[in-house]
């Protein structure tokens, strides 16, 4: 009997794991079997899991490896518990697992979720309805819930998960989260203790955590910004040369304050400054390609100032950045304090260890599944083989960016397969490129307007942009089909193609329909004071313009930030139903508008322009800007050898300058100019210079002069200035600006000036809201400009500040 059951127990074999198989009569695997509880997935889907086959030939660490792929919750849909059973035949191996399938999520399901919506916590959970269910995900997933409510303000927050069949037989279950939100809980009260030398404001001012100040600051406990904050307040001391700086106590407790006792978040910050050091001698030692005068220059400190550990440490890193971009990737650059308690000197000596110069050996790419390689390989400013350049490296990183196909990029240098070779990993994260909006958009100057859009910026990977746009409202509809193709026979040389159909409602027309010297609308005799301003003017007498137009562009890119381009538009067009008679114009003075009123009564009017211009990008992003420069100068000629009805030349210059003093402040300071010419070249009638009312320059009160809308001036030159400084307040998407304009325009583009006379001001605050398909821009403006009979420069209407402020409010269009 006990050889008999020896018998048996040899001929089934169970194996668990890591279990040594004996000696096979036959190594060949006959048949895979599967038991246990197996519901919704065939044979044929498990055994795609396995890393073998029927007919192969059985090896145990195979077989092993399947049962912990089986069992791992990250590729399987079965539970942990996966057993494995080996039976040896003469025909060969019988392989059986036991296995028992997770439940399949019928829905998603979140209950109490009072303040965050479905779909947000739907969208950071790694659960999805249809997938099987697995106790790790789950844990992640309330994990996730949880941090989401704690970064919302709900400190006390609670979540649980629980299974609820819907269909046993079927396997589903629908997997339900209970919330319990609890009341939010902000910051009210930071507390700083220990600041002597540095005042508590200041210390306030660097934390990213901040007391709740109505709309303001909301006050939310971000547990990543408050962890760093407290490197954020060692720093701050550091720069102003307390190095022994000890932050004691660093923590928050939610307590009641006020009357009503209600909850809220008080953070403790505990402070020992300690006494503030100064600058004695700065050395560099090691060095052999560079000279101690040549490195020194970048740190930014001189014997007796005040000891900036941050300078100390950015000279370190503009040190390295040397050898780096002379292809010393491998540089360590390191400095040593020497502090002299007795008279708060501290000396400091720079270690450079050199190394060897690297070379790229090759370039990979991860993330981009939908990104074609080349799209992204014809970006970059190096090439395998070259030395590595710090700044190439680093210019390469910020094309990418400005692309807007990916929504992270990493460069990640990784050793070469030698000595001195060096391989980089580009990792990117794909990002929504394909765009369909419909939305209903509001601005000061355009009124009411409806949108429908549908874009892809990146078309099935190539980097085309295929666009088409509806637009209806108040004052304009526009129909447009426009397609870019950015690198033309593979070469930075980019051309685009638009078509479109638009009609535009100008009004607020000043006019004289009674022929008696009066404005309509006013008491303004415009013929015994035909210099008299009109600052802001309003009425019912519109007309509109129909047009047709044809574009065609091409842009070459002419180095790193350069590029230039050659364009040519058709446009037909006809000035139509007007409600007045006799339009009048203000230039240098008031005069009958006759190119409006000849215009009105004609047919369409053919107009052909031929555009060269060149421009320069050195900026860090393609919305939000921290640094950099952009630059361009354009020139148009419409008519003249090209023909038409319309006869004059465009020229246009503009700079940006971008300047990040510190942290997300920007200060962005602009100036532009434009004028219309008289062209080269002369009609057949001897005519240079033809131009429409609508050609003439002008400022629109949104984006320029902000809050000079329905300014009635035009004219044939033009200046703008601006000044901002901008702040982030949430992420790329919403940030602040304080803001002043300054422009004028002149009736001839001969009358351009410096001069004061006739300039125009406007100074505010707003913010500025970064949402894909749908950019809102709201301000508060207050109006100005040089008074030429006082030789003044003063308010409008009024020289109290807090009168007369002007909304300026814009949904729709780029900031």
């Amino acid at each position: 009997m006990k050889k008999s059951l020896s018998a048996i127990f040899l001929l089934i074999i169970p194996v668990f794991l890591f279990a040594k198989a004996p000696e096979l009569k036959n190594p060949t695997i006959k048949e895979i079997r599967f038991e246990g509880t197996i519901i919704t997935i065939s044979s044929n889907q498990i055994l795609k899991l396995l890393p073998f086959k029927v007919g192969e030939t059985f090896k145990e660490k195979l077989f092993n490896n399947a049962i912990k792929a089986l069992a791992d919750p990250r590729f399987s849909p079965f539970n942990g518990d996966v057993k494995g059973y080996l039976k040896d035949t003469p025909d060969g191996v019988i392989l059986t697992f036991v296995l028992h399938e997770n439940p399949l999520i019928n829905k998603i399901i979140f209950q109490g979720n009072n303040s965050i919506n479905k779909s947000d916590l739907s969208d950071i959970i790694p659960l999805v309805e249809g997938m099987h269910y697995n106790t790790e995900d789950k844990l992640k997933a309330i994990q996730r819930i949880k941090d989401k409510y704690l970064n919302e303000g709900f400190i006390e927050a609670s979540v649980s998960a629980s299974l609820v069949p819907v269909d046993i037989k079927q396997n589903k279950y629908d997997m339900v989260f209970t919330v319990s939100e609890g009341k939010k809980i902000v910051v009210e009260k930071i507390e700083v203790f220990g600041a002597n030398e540095v005042n508590s404001g200041e210390v306030k001012g660097v934390m990213k955590t901040k007391e709740q100040v109505f709309i303001l600051q909301s006050g939310i406990l971000n547990m990543e910004d408050f962890y760093g904050d407290k490197d954020r307040v060692i720093m701050l001391y550091q720069q102003k040369g307390f190095l022994d700086i000890k932050v004691t106590r660093f923590e928050w407790k939610i307590e009641e304050l006020g009357d009503d006792k209600h909850k809220a978040i008080v953070i403790y910050v505990g402070l020992v400054e300690g006494p503030k050091y100064y600058v004695g001698d700065i050395k560099i030692t090691n060095n052999i390609l560079f000279s101690q005068a040549d490195l020194l220059k970048y740190v930014d400190l001189k014997p007796n100032d005040v000891y900036d550990k941050v300078k100390i440490d950015y000279g370190r890193y503009l040190i390295y950045n040397k050898y780096s971009d002379n292809g010393y990737l491998y540089a360590n650059v390191s400095y040593q304090m020497v502090k002299n308690p007795s008279n708060f000197i501290v000396d400091t000596v720079f270690y450079i260890h050199e190394g060897e110069r690297a070379h790229i050996e090759s370039v990979t790419l991860k993330g981009n599944t939908k990104t074609k390689d080349n799209v992204i390989l014809r970006e970059l400013i190096f090439d395998e083989g070259e030395l590595w350049v710090q700044t190439k490296v680093r210019q390469s990183y910020e094309k990418l960016v400005q692309l807007q196909y990916f929504g992270n990029v990493n460069f990640v240098p990784q050793p070469g397969s030698a000595e001195g070779l060096v391989n980089i990993d580009i990792q990117v994260e794909e990002q929504r490129t394909g765009l369909i909006t419909f939305g209903i958009g509001y601005g000061t100057a355009s009124g009411f307007n409806g949108t429908a859009q549908i874009s892809e910026k990146n078309f099935l990977g190539t980097g085309r942009i295929v666009a088409f746009k509806g637009e209806y409202g108040e004052k304009r509809q526009l129909l447009e089909l426009s397609f870019t193709e950015p690198w033309l026979f593979d070469t930075p040389t980019y051309l685009s193609i638009s078509f479109s159909f638009s009609r535009y409602l100008y009004d607020n027309i000043p006019v004289d329909d009674n022929n008696d010297g009066i404005i309509d609308g006013t008491n303004i005799n415009y013929v015994s004071n035909n210099t008299i301003s009109l600052p802001t003017f309003t009425s019912t007498n519109r007309y509109y313009k129909q047009a047709f137009s044809f574009g065609l562009e091409i842009k070459k890119r002419l180095g790193i930030y350069w590029d230039g381009f050659l364009s040519y538009g058709l446009s037909l067009y006809r000035d139509m139903d007007a409600n007045f008679k006799n339009p009048l114009l203000l230039s240098s003075t008031w005069q009958p508008n006759t190119s409006l009123s000849n215009s009105l009564t004609k047919e369409y009017t053919f107009k052909n322009t031929l555009g060269l211009g060149f421009n320069w990008n050195s900026t860090d992003h393609p919305l939000n800007p921290l640094r950099g420069v952009l630059g361009f100068i354009y020139f148009y000629n419409n008519g003249g050898l090209l023909g038409g009805d319309i006869h004059y030349l465009r020229a246009k210059y503009g700079m940006s300058l971008y300047w990040n003093p510190f942290w997300k402040f920007v200060l962005a300071f602009h100036g532009s100019g434009e004028f219309i010419l008289p062209q080269f070249y002369s009609q057949a009638d001897g005519t240079k210079f033809k131009y429409d009312t609508s050609d003439m320059l002008w400022f629109d009160g949104v984006y320029e002069l902000r809050g000079w809308m329905n300014y009635p001036y035009r004219g044939e030159s033009k200046a703008f200035y601006s000044t901002e400084l901008r702040f982030e307040i949430y992420g790329q998407e919403l940030w602040g600006a304080f803001f002043f304009d300054l422009g004028s325009l002149w009736a001839g583009y001969k009358d351009w000036s410096f001069e004061p006379n006739n300039y125009l001001f406007s100074f505010g605050f707003g913010v500025k809201l970064n949402i894909p398909g749908l950019p809102i821009r709201l301000y508060l403006a207050r109006k100005g400009g040089y008074n030429n009979d006082t030789k003044a420069w003063q308010l409008e209407k009024n020289q109290y500040f807090f009168d007369n402020w002007q909304v300026v409010f814009s949904i729709q269009g780029l900031f």
